[in-house]
């Protein structure tokens, strides 16, 4: 049970961590966005 625990927890760390870099990637992509609209 406890192996079974440990898998879960990896699986949702991993995840966590995955959700994250997707959300930094898109707030960076965002604020880029912005300084080359206000540059134009």
């Amino acid at each position: 049970m406890k192996y079974n625990t440990n898998v879960k927890h990896t699986t949702l760390e991993a995840f966590v961590t995955t959700v994250n870099d997707l959300g930094i990637e898109l707030i960076i992509n965002e604020a880029l966005r912005e300084v080359r609209n206000d540059s134009s």
